[in-house]
């Protein structure tokens, strides 16, 4: 399997002999019947450690039970292979693979097997949805904490879509601004097509005394690097210099480079925040260390248009240093 990243697009998978949900090869193992055979079981590093990631082992599940509810279930795929079995008769072919053609009935028994075993694996990870009633506070925003089944792609907070941290295939963190006084946080679960499910929501209330300071001079531009070493490698970096507080970027803007932060994303006391014109030109340039939390669509000019930025709490830039550098 290959992987391929188009510019300003998304991950392509180039897929050759794949079978992660079928997986039978007796031949090679004789765990690997329909009944046993692992869906996390892999010798390449990178996958491995994709598998450890919760959002895309969170895919894989809705993955397998798209798997389930489709081509696994007899209703779609057994009139499909009848239907082959006697074109097959009807053209005169008899032999497939150096053998007499035989009916699908076995391939219909593995089928109905696999299937029942996907659905076992999938209920080891089914687990209700639920919102933590308890909100906490940390650096001066609130920590909501839940559980939600694999079928929630996204979660909504107050009607905007949110930007969460899974700690477990399972389990979801996020960060939400709080303002003095009663603060009440609608929770629902999405589904792939941005539809709530049914069942999966919740409401809680988070009562709060504390100040909320301002991020003007505290939320800062660090760094512009407007002529990178390679092409396509430029990068804005933000620097909050509070001590005592995390900042919401939730629709924050920077001009020039046509980029609006997503709801719930945030900046960490003392913390720097990247955002790179293309990450893998980035990670070439500079090396994997430095996490981009995203890509911007604009472009930065040597006129230095981005020290103009203007956003929702008014950022500056600070000073910075280096080659082709603000």
């Amino acid at each position: 399997m290959y992987a391929y990243l188009p510019r300003d697009g998304k991950w392509q998978l180039y897929m050759f002999d794949l079978d992660w949900l079928m997986l039978v090869s007796t031949l090679y193992s004789s765990e690997f019947g329909p009944k046993t055979a692992p869906l996390f079981n892999s010798d390449d590093p990178t996958v491995s450690r994709m598998y450890a990631h919760p959002p895309f082992v969170r895919a894989y599940w809705r993955t397998v039970q798209d798997a389930i509810n489709g081509p696994f279930d007899p209703a779609v795929c057994e009139p499909l292979m009848d239907a082959k079995y006697r074109n097959l008769l009807e053209n005169g072919v008899g032999w497939c693979d150096g053998s007499a053609l035989t009916s699908p009935t076995p391939v219909k028994a593995w089928f109905r097997d696999r299937r029942a075993f996907l659905q076992s694996q999938l209920a080891t990870v089914t687990v209700p949805f639920s919102v933590s009633p308890s909100v906490t506070v940390s650096n001066g925003l609130g920590v909501l904490t839940g559980k939600a089944p694999v079928q929630v792609n996204t979660l909504a907070i107050n009607g905007q879509p949110w930007q969460v941290r899974w700690t477990s295939v399972t389990n979801w963190m996020a960060l939400v601004p709080l303002q003095p006084g009663t603060n009440i946080f609608s929770v629902v679960g999405l589904d792939t097509q941005g539809q709530p499910l049914s069942g999966a929501s919740n409401v809680v209330t988070a009562a709060y005394d504390g100040v909320v300071p301002s991020p003007a001079d505290a939320v800062v531009i660090n760094e512009i690097l407007y002529n990178p070493p390679l092409p396509r490698a430029e990068f804005v970096e933000l620097f909050n210099t509070s001590t005592t507080h995390g900042f919401d970027l939730s629709g924050w803007e920077i001009d020039g480079l046509d980029y609006t932060f997503p709801a719930g994303a945030y900046i960490s006391p003392r913390g720097f925040l990247v955002l790179a014109r293309d990450r893998v030109a980035f990670d070439m340039a500079y090396g994997p260390g430095v996490l981009v939390f995203d890509q911007y669509n604009g472009n930065l000019r040597a006129e230095r248009n981005t020290e103009r930025s203007a956003t929702r709490a008014g950022i500056r830039p600070a000073a910075c240093c280096g080659p082709g550098a603000l």
